[in-house]
């Protein structure tokens, strides 16, 4: 009979905990433009500011091959990820959220519905970092080629109190890499296809 003794011997780590993690973002030059921070300053900000973030999910396609009356259920051809999304306090200086509206706007205008064409201009990576709680980094997950695709609304509310105000972004993004420095390395990839 399992006891509690042994359950404590097999949570490794007394657990990973969703309270400690970091996010890391490089912004390209075109958020940076009349934000007023440079890309590395707007990185440090929000390694401190970013109050929650998912780990996506993902889907393997499939697909069904029937045989008299049964089926067949055979891995598909594609594999696909939820968007990457972060909670962000907002500072009064708007740096953060200045640097993805301008981000957005180079990849879309709002004046003419013109932007960038290289994919090298608006396209970043992002790093969710989960770790111990003494700090020390457990796995890092790593978004390739990715921009964000919606900026959250911001309620304003007389009766709002004892809060500060937030601003959700979520991201497209073309696969990730993770790495467990448990492991010591790569633990893999995923990559849209």
């Amino acid at each position: 009979m399992a006891n509690i003794t042994e359950f404590k011997s097999r949570l490794s780590g007394g657990g990973v905990r969703p309270n400690q993690f970091k996010v890391r973002l490089s912004f390209p030059d075109v958020a940076t433009a009349g934000a007023g921070a440079s890309g590395t300053s707007l990185m440090d900000d929000l390694s401190f500011l970013c109050e929650a973030s998912t780990l996506p999910g993902q889907t393997i396609g499939k697909t069904t091959v029937k045989f008299r009356g049964r089926e067949l259920k055979l891995a598909g051809d594609s594999r696909t990820f939820e968007d990457w999304g972060i909670d962000v306090l907002m500072d009064t200086d708007f740096k953060l959220y200045d640097a993805f509206t301008n981000w957005m706007n180079a990849i879309n205008n709002l004046a003419d519905n013109t932007g960038v064409i290289n994919t090298e201009l608006y396209q970043a990576t992002g790093d969710v970092i989960q770790m111990d709680r003494d700090g020390k980094p457990l796995k890092t997950i790593k978004f390739i080629g990715m921009f964000p695709n919606k900026l959250g609304d911001i309620e304003l509310d007389y009766k709002t109190e004892n809060q500060i105000q937030t601003f959700t972004v979520d991201f497209s993004y073309q696969w990730y890499e993770y790495s467990s420095t448990s492991t010591g390395g790569a633990a893999g990839s995923g990559q849209n296809q």
